[in-house]
Parts: C-alpha cells; structure tokens; sequence
C-alpha cells in the first residue's frame, strides 16, 4: 500500500506539470481527481495546491483537452489501486 500511496503521489505531482490549464480546465479536474486519490487529507491538499499552483503555465491544445475531457469518465481512485493507470491517463510505473 506504501508503494501505491508512493507512486500516486508521484504521479499526482508529476501530473499536475503536465495537467494543467487555466481556470479549471479538464485536465485541472483530471489532476485534482487523482490528488483526492491519496490516503491522507494532507497529501490531498498538498496535492491540489500543487496542481492550482502549476494551474496556467503551461497552454494545452484542444485536442489534450479532449483528451483529459474523456479521462475524467474512466479514471478514478479504484482505477489507480487497481494500477489501471491508463485509465487515467498514465503509463504504467509513472
């Protein structure tokens, strides 16, 4: 469980540079959704904090935007305990 709580927060932390968008965007979601996937309320606030921090540095196309769009269906908590990481939009190991 160590390991898992280990690589979501990687992951979350990793992912916010890569998911973000001003104002809420899809990808923000899709990242905030993977926070709230952590054990405790503090790596989950923590998490969101980092991601709303990285929120707008970066510009993504429609086309990433779609693509978070269509993550947040399939991509929840039970997903990445289940290492369906794909599912979220993340490869294996990230």
């Amino acid at each position: 469980m160590q390991r898992i709580k280990s690589n979501i927060l990687r992951i979350s932390v990793l992912g916010s540079l890569v998911f973000v968008l001003a104002c809420e965007g899809p990808c923000v979601a899709l990242a905030k959704d993977v926070c709230r996937c952590l054990a405790s309320e503090t790596e989950q606030k923590t998490c969101i904090q980092n991601v709303e921090n990285e929120a707008g540095e970066s510009e993504l196309s429609a086309d990433e935007e779609k693509v978070c769009e269509a993550l947040l269906e399939t991509c929840t908590c039970n997903a990445i305990e289940n290492k369906e990481y794909a599912l979220c939009g993340m490869a294996h190991g990230s």
